[in-house]
């Protein structure tokens, strides 16, 4: 299990992914062995070879039963996001998918109490936090787009969409200070992304214009 994970844990090479299930299918094998093993030398001490044989086939069917049950929810995004509500309704991601359909749908509140259970549930993932801020953006909410922006970028330093609104949320909030720190922060953090080098510098101009 330790060498089929090293290469996509971050250890031997960086790969910008925390986890994903499709990275702990081979590392997962291992596991699976080790409790095999345990549960084949409890059976083998104990059962009769018929017993055995009927138990192993009974574990594969089931096996293969749920997996080919499951298939069908991966035909495309749509399909697995309903399975996803279906299986897994107070999950960040499902909350944070529903969150968003339900701004898109105009109604605000639920998707801002969705969205808001998302980071509940899930407080180290910028995702959510960067959402609900675009849409405090939207409807020119400065003071909390900034926050959920500001706790963005502690939580994840190198997550660039928000140190790119970052800057002008707080400079339309007012706070020249704190607009004019995090440009020269994203320009220090950043100093070959065009689009930050954009707009970093017109916070920057306008705050001391002002």
């Amino acid at each position: 299990m330790i060498i089929t994970v090293s290469p996509v844990a971050n250890i031997v090479v960086p790969t910008e992914l925390l986890v994903a299930e499709r990275t702990l299918y081979l590392p997962s094998f291992g596991v699976v062995f080790g409790l095999a093993s345990l549960g084949v030398g409890w059976v083998a001490s104990s059962w009769p070879v018929r017993w055995r044989v009927a138990l192993a086939a009974l574990i594969v069917v089931v096996g293969a039963g749920r997996s080919i049950a499951r298939e069908g929810v991966w035909r495309d995004d749509e399909t697995l996001f309903q399975a996803a509500k279906r299986d897994a309704p107070r999950s960040y991601r499902t909350l944070w998918m529903v969150g968003k359909d339900e701004f898109h749908a105009g109604r605000w509140g639920s998707g801002e109490r969705l969205l808001r259970e998302a980071i509940d549930a899930a407080p180290a993932v910028v995702g959510p936090r960067f959402d609900l801020a675009r849409f405090y953006w939207d409807a020119k909410l400065w003071k909390p787009a900034a926050e959920q922006l500001t706790a963005a970028t502690a939580i994840d330093s190198a997550f660039v969409p928000a140190w790119k609104l970052l800057p002008g949320v707080l400079l339309a909030e007012g706070d020249t200070v704190r607009a004019g720190n995090a440009a020269r922060s994203a320009l220090r953090l950043f100093p070959d992304d065009p689009e930050i080098k954009t707009s970093a510098t017109a916070v920057l101009s306008a705050g001391y214009r002002r």
